[in-house]
């Protein structure tokens, strides 16, 4: 049995991590996180060991939101490089369209252990796409509109 670390390293000066996250959207509305340094994304946490990427997903969905859900496809992998505490930092994320476990007329989101502010937002009208990665933006919108579409392989380089 694994003892569960997250698949985060330091690789020399530069880091390396993977990542999982959800797009998780009711009508019109998506789910996303506001992180503590006032940037937004979508909820998900780095992969830990001995788990799947789907796994992953579920698991901080629960831990961040309080919500049960589950894995609809795979939309997205993305190869993310950016300059992250003045070093490289190489990050796969894997995007996955969700659906609640259960549907109820209003379930409140609660934050969750990490203390990010998850939100509902209407997607075509959040503030100039600002999701971070700003990748992500175009992964909801593939999504949106082909949620039965092929799996996109992604690149992003930052800064």
């Amino acid at each position: 049995m694994y003892n569960r670390q997250d698949i985060r390293i330091k690789i020399g000066e530069n880091g390396f991590d993977v990542r999982a996250c959800g797009i998780l959207l009711e009508g019109e509305q998506l789910l996303i996180s506001n992180e503590p340094d006032g940037s937004r994304t979508l909820t998900g946490g780095a992969v830990k060991t001995g788990e799947t990427t789907a796994e992953a997903v579920i698991r901080e969905f629960q831990e961040e939101t309080g919500l049960a859900v589950e894995v609809v496809k795979l939309v997205a992998i993305i190869e993310n490089f950016l300059i992250y505490q003045n070093a490289d930092y190489h990050q796969f994320i894997y995007v996955y369209g969700l659906k609640r476990k259960m549907t109820a007329v209003e379930m409140p989101v609660l934050a969750g252990e990490e203390k990010l502010l998850p939100q509902w937002v209407k997607f075509d009208k959040l503030e100039s796409k600002d999701l971070r990665p700003k990748i992500l933006n175009e992964v909801v919108g593939y999504y949106q509109d082909h949620p039965q579409g092929e799996i996109i392989h992604l690149l992003q380089r930052e800064g």
